[in-house]
């Protein structure tokens, strides 16, 4: 979180000059927790979700983060420096976050004896340059994931959701 809010603070003054607010991770946290109830709330513009229109008001919005706080947050949200651009590093903007999360990940996950490796097309209709085309998929076109499952883990897992559902 911390790489988060220096790198937002650093291109929010490179963007806004004096006019920048310094962001610190409540506010952060605040903005993601606004987008997944986004994904909840549904409206029609991102400024409705702020509205004080009585028909169609969310008050728990604006009582969170205001609307120009979390506009400007989400105009400057970084996570990486941009003079720092590589050539050739199509992911650059990522920077170290895939690093630090591999490397979380990694020491997190022990996998068992029964593994195994399956590919994912994670549908994407914008535009990339590393798209990828499978005809076999049915979202035809999007970014190419791989993908390692532990089978005793997961057959584990499924026990347990049987007997807790029960």
């Amino acid at each position: 979180m911390n790489v988060i809010v220096n790198e937002t603070n650093r291109y929010g003054l490179q963007q806004h000059g004096d006019a920048w607010e310094s962001v610190d991770g409540k506010n952060i946290w605040g903005v993601f927790g606004l987008v997944m109830l986004m994904g909840i709330v549904k409206k029609r513009t991102l400024l409705s979700y702020w509205s004080t229109n009585p028909l169609i008001s969310t008050p728990m919005f604006s009582k969170m983060i205001s609307r120009k706080k979390s506009l400007m947050v989400l105009n400057s949200l970084h996570l990486t420096d941009n003079s720092e651009n590589p050539a050739g590093n199509k992911l650059f903007k990522l920077g170290n976050f895939l690093a630090m999360i591999s490397d979380r990940l990694s020491s997190v996950l022990l996998p068992g004896k029964f593994i195994s490796k399956d590919e994912i097309l994670l549908a994407w209709k914008g535009w990339l340059s590393f798209r990828q085309y499978i005809s076999s998929k049915r979202s035809r076109f999007g970014i190419k994931l791989f993908a390692l499952c532990d089978a005793v883990r997961l057959r584990l897992m499924a026990q347990l959701q049987a007997v807790y559902s029960i």
